[in-house]
This record gives C-alpha cells, structure tokens and sequence, in this order.
C-alpha cells in the first residue's frame, strides 16, 4: 500500500487518520525517496506495508512520479531514487531524465 498525500487541514479528523497511518508504515521502515533532479526542488517519500511493493516502487514504479517543467519534453529525471528496508538505505540510484514522447503516463 502506497501512502499519497492527503489535503486535509490540520484541523480535520482526515488529518488525524493519515498522521496515523503514515506514522505506523514510517515505523516500519519500507519506504523509497525520490528526490527530483534540475532545478525542480521537491523530495518525496512513499511510504510501504512490506519490502516487497517498496522494491516494486524503487524498480519501476517511482517512473510514474516524474515532473516535466513548464512546457518542456524533457523530464527533470531524479537526482536520487532510494530504496530502505526495516529503516536501513539498501538500494540508492539517480535516474537520468526522459522525454515526454518516451514515456506513457496513465
């Protein structure tokens, strides 16, 4: 189970579950951290219930997440994808960009 990101204001009874659920799958230590490459300034961690969907993520699935700026063909690619499991980095790569036409988004 991926965790994405939940909008809900702090206030919110929404916000109180997902702070319970990110909390519980963090703890158990099967996360990939994406880290976008260029000038694109924002890093991303998916959070697992086992090692076996986070290796999934970290082979393929984190493609999914690329960002393309502005009107451009070429992705900003990933300056780091890396892999933890029960907490500890097993796995770290950087994924060079791709170009729009060389990508299938669904």
């Amino acid at each position: 189970m991926t965790v994405g990101w939940n909008y809900a204001k702090p206030r919110d009874k929404g916000w109180k579950t997902f702070f319970a659920k990110n909390s519980r799958l963090y703890e158990k230590g099967n996360f990939v951290v994406l880290v976008h490459g260029k000038n694109f300034i924002f890093d991303e961690l998916f959070l697992f219930e086992g090692p076996p969907e986070a290796r999934a993520f970290y082979e393929e699935g984190y493609r999914q997440w690329e960002s393309f700026a502005d009107d451009s063909d070429e992705s900003c690619g990933f300056q780091e994808v890396s892999l933890y499991k029960d907490g500890r980095q097993i796995a770290t790569k950087d994924s060079a960009p791709t170009h729009l036409s060389e990508t299938c988004h669904e």
